[in-house]
């Protein structure tokens, strides 16, 4: 049974951290524009709680006027300055979300903030890919067999397959024949030249 239990909570935590990684693998522009969206649809939000909250109060002071609660002075002041309010609320909801220039507006936005993040990458790049070559430059090294360039930390050749540590000791011997520590051992009477 604990096999069981270990693998429905391997499972679980899997689960758990897919979820938690999820909003971050999303593409940039998607991120953006959800930024744009979440602000407007907030907008929305506030605006239909409020027109929703006019229209109760417009069909309370209906209720009230026909039960008799209210006089008609009252009544006539009250729905005038309700629906004065549920119109003004309604005509900012349409402004934001009716459609009337809503969408253009947000890939207009969405349109200029990409336009920075690319400008900005590029920027990135250019920097990224002009230290590379300063770096590059500066790391490379030349096959003593065949002359191919090479990374500066390449241990062999990559066209002749000369190992550039034995190139560099071939090239250093023919420079000098004397070894340059020469140390002799006592039981075997062997030279060792280090």
């Amino acid at each position: 049974m604990t096999p069981i239990l270990v693998f429905i909570a391997i499972i679980f935590t899997a689960m758990m951290i897919f979820q938690m990684v999820r909003p971050f693998m999303r593409s940039q522009q998607e991120r953006v524009r959800f930024e744009i969206l979440d602000h407007d649809l907030r907008r929305v939000g506030e605006l239909a709680a409020r027109k929703a909250g006019l229209l109760e109060s417009l069909r309370e002071v209906e209720f009230d006027y026909k039960t008799g609660k209210l006089t008609d002075e009252d009544y006539q002041a009250a729905k005038s300055r309700y629906e004065r309010a549920t119109i003004k609320t309604m005509r900012a909801l349409d402004e934001i979300h009716g459609g009337r220039g809503w969408e253009n507006a947000v890939d207009d936005e969405l349109n200029q903030r990409i336009a920075v993040m690319q400008q900005r990458e590029q920027a990135a790049h250019r920097a990224e890919a002009a230290a590379h070559s300063a770096t590059k430059v500066n790391a490379e090294i030349e096959c003593p067999d065949c002359g191919k360039q090479l990374e500066a930390d390449a241990r062999f050749c990559s066209k002749c397959g000369t190992t550039l540590e034995q190139s560099s000791q071939k090239s250093g011997a023919g420079e000098s024949a004397e070894p340059k520590n020469t140390s002799t051992l006592t039981k075997s009477g062997s030279k060792v030249t280090i």
